[in-house]
């Protein structure tokens, strides 16, 4: 290599093996790189699809993904559009129910005023009988001013004197006197004989009897004693089997006092008359009584209204296989079974109709089951749409079905009754736990849970019933006679019905014959007027 005329060295132009040789160093090279760049297009081509592939699974995905948020968010607008709905439908529900009660409501006031519950409305003006009209005003004092009955002096049939001619019997036998202190024994001197009429009462017919009776004088203070007339009390004119007849047929088989008198052949006045009389006479065996009703294992207790001289008052009956007591008072309130049972606490069971009268006593009690299911058939009826107080209705009379139907079943041995009554008892209770919409239903349950121990006595003693009948079946004769007779006309009739219901039932329930038994008391208060006369009912 020279240099040029600048003193710059000028290469030598190459050789053309060198221009070839280098050249193909250059194709050589060229062919390489493009391979390599074809090397790199397929990748970068692969990895664009692979890159075009996730790309397709990712917008799939994530269309499914928006897909599936607008399919719950409809989902979830529906749900609350439903929910809405719903909750729309059921206050529409509450206040249909609402309105439903309220129409029911008012049509039982429309239909009790129709029907002559309302004072002053009856619903066959006039001609309603004392029946259908439940609400009776007191009566007026000019109502209560007249009085019926004879005229005042007025002998009655059987006090009228008859000849010895129109007797059936005569009998001569002369008795002395029940004396006191001197005048008695061998110191009374017969001075003369007296006749009377009396008629005596031989079963199924009368017999009147011309009787003589003795005139005696104490011998030693002078005074003049008369003598008996054999079972006939002094100043009356019939024997004691006419009396045991007569409080019989009105007292033990419960006839009408007008038909008393027509088959006994005697007015009404001497019939109150002589009632008045036996009243006053049995009233200490009636004291008796009363006090053995605090000394009973159980007792039914039910009461009724009563009228008295055309003012409201009530029969109370205090009652069980053993003895019957009868009061006959102006009030409902709780002062009548206290005046029986007093406040202390008594080893007895009151099977009541839940009248809160007999809460202040301190007994055990005992809720009739009869009267639930009406409350249960009630609650049913006034509601027959609500398919929860259906529900619950049907199961509670079921078990107390089966409960008053279990002590009819005699032939139970006690470890069968028991195992039966304790069943009984779980269900009712299971039935009571279960949670409630229904606002009476609530009641009634709320009700059997805080006053359990007063509605499951007979459930551990087989001795106490869980119903109330016998109490509803001692009042029933009553409510006729009253529905006859529309009550007493004054404190004395009330009394003799009291006195005399009470004695003559107490006899009955205790399998006297009721003549029998009246007849043996008349004599034992004729011979002995200071003894008791319960022993005769022992």
């Amino acid at each position: 290599m020279r240099p040029d005329r600048f003193g710059m060295f000028t290469p030598r132009p190459p050789t053309k093996d060198e221009t070839i040789a280098d050249l193909r160093r250059r194709l050589e090279a060229s062919g390489r790189s493009a391979l390599e760049a074809n090397r790199e297009a397929d990748r970068l081509r692969t990895s664009l699809a692979d890159a075009k592939g996730r790309l397709r699974s990712a917008l799939f995905q994530v269309e499914q993904e928006r897909l599936l948020r607008l399919q719950a968010e409809r989902e979830r607008d529906l749900a609350s559009m439903e929910n809405m709905e719903l909750r729309k439908a059921l206050e529409e529900t509450e206040v249909l129910r609402g309105e439903v009660k309220r129409l029911r409501e008012e049509a039982a006031t429309l239909r009790r005023r129709l029907d002559g519950d309302r004072p002053g409305r009856k619903p066959f003006g006039l001609s309603t009988p004392s029946s259908l009209d439940p609400l009776k005003e007191n009566s007026s004092d000019e109502s209560r001013a007249r009085k019926g009955g004879a005229v005042q002096g007025h002998a009655p049939a059987c006090y009228r004197p008859f000849t010895e001619a129109e007797a059936d019997a005569v009998e001569c036998e002369v008795l002395p006197p029940v004396g006191d202190g001197c005048c008695q024994g061998e110191s009374l001197r017969l001075v003369r004989t007296l006749q009377d009429t009396v008629r005596r009462y031989v079963r199924g017919h009368f017999r009147k009897t011309l009787v003589t009776y003795g005139v005696f004088e104490c011998t030693i203070c002078g005074r003049t004693h008369f003598g008996p007339v054999r079972d006939v009390f002094p100043g009356m004119k019939h024997d004691f089997h006419y009396v045991a007849e007569v409080l019989k047929l009105a007292f033990a088989d419960l006839l009408p006092y007008g038909q008393v008198a027509r088959m006994m052949n005697i007015n009404k006045g001497t019939l109150f008359n002589m009632m008045h009389s036996m009243a006053l006479r049995l009233a200490p065996l009636y004291e008796e009584i009363k006090g053995e009703v605090r000394h009973q294992h159980c007792i039914h207790a039910d009461e009724t209204p009563w009228r008295e001289d055309g003012h409201n008052g009530y029969t109370w009956l205090f009652t069980n296989d053993w003895l019957s007591l009868f009061l006959f008072r102006g009030t409902r309130a709780s002062s009548v079974p206290l005046e029986v049972l007093g406040g202390d606490r008594l080893p007895l069971t009151l099977v009541t109709d839940r009248y809160s009268g007999y809460s202040p006593l301190n007994v055990r009690h005992q809720y009739c089951y009869v009267h639930l299911m009406r409350d249960m058939k009630k609650m049913a009826e006034n509601d027959p749409a609500s398919a929860e107080v259906r529900a619950f209705t049907d199961a509670m009379l079921c078990e107390l079905k089966a409960a008053v139907a279990l002590q009819g079943r005699k032939e139970l041995d006690n470890a069968e009754y028991f195992r039966e009554a304790l069943a009984i008892q779980a269900r009712i209770m299971d039935i009571c736990h279960r949670d409630a919409i229904d606002g009476a239903v609530r009641g009634m349950q709320d009700f059997f849970r805080e006053k359990r121990e007063c509605l499951f006595q007979w459930v551990g003693d087989r001795t106490i019933p869980c119903h109330n009948n016998d109490a509803e079946r001692g009042l029933r004769p009553v409510v006729v006679a009253r529905k006859i007779s529309m009550g007493c006309q004054g404190e004395k009739g009330m009394f003799t019905r009291e006195v005399l219901s009470t004695v003559v039932q107490t006899a009955k329930a205790r399998g006297k014959d009721v003549r029998d038994f009246l007849v043996a008391a008349m004599r034992r208060m004729m011979e002995a007027p200071k003894e008791s006369l319960y022993p005769l009912l022992c």
